[in-house]
């Protein structure tokens, strides 16, 4: 039996934190495969190094600095996406935060910073993208 993997050759990916850990990780083997990238994060100076890194893939990489928690930085980030690029084709979810050290009695602002960031992406993502795939903007 052979496996096919799907092609991602000049496919629109963004990928909610992408400028580090996982997210970069995918960022890189997508990019690797030709896709045209459009990472998200909050912190600019990550997302620069992250298109640094990328630019020698030949999809090429676009950043945009957003907090995705935040409705309406989500709403602009995507229609500037629609604009430039198209919808996209594959939507990642990787935002998340990490505070190393914390593992079985986090503070109660650690504990709700992790767990929300994660919790709010998906559905922000998905409600910002999914009425534009279906036609209804």
């Amino acid at each position: 039996m052979t496996v096919s993997l799907k092609s991602f050759q000049d496919r629109v990916v963004l990928i909610t934190g992408g400028s580090s850990g996982i997210g970069l990780a995918l960022a890189r083997n997508l990019a690797a495969q030709g896709a045209h990238l459009w990472l998200l994060a909050r912190r600019k100076d990550t997302l620069n190094e992250a298109m640094e890194q990328l630019k020698v893939f030949p999809g090429g990489c676009q950043v945009i600095s957003a907090d995705v928690s935040d409705w309406t930085q989500v709403q602009k980030a995507v229609s500037r996406i629609e604009k430039e690029a198209g919808l996209p084709d594959l939507v990642i979810n990787s935002a998340g935060v990490s505070h190393p050290g914390y593992v079985l009695y986090p503070p109660r602002r650690v504990f709700w910073e992790s767990l929300g960031i994660p919790a709010t992406a998906q559905p922000s993502m998905r409600c910002a993208v999914s009425p534009m795939r279906l036609g209804l903007k």
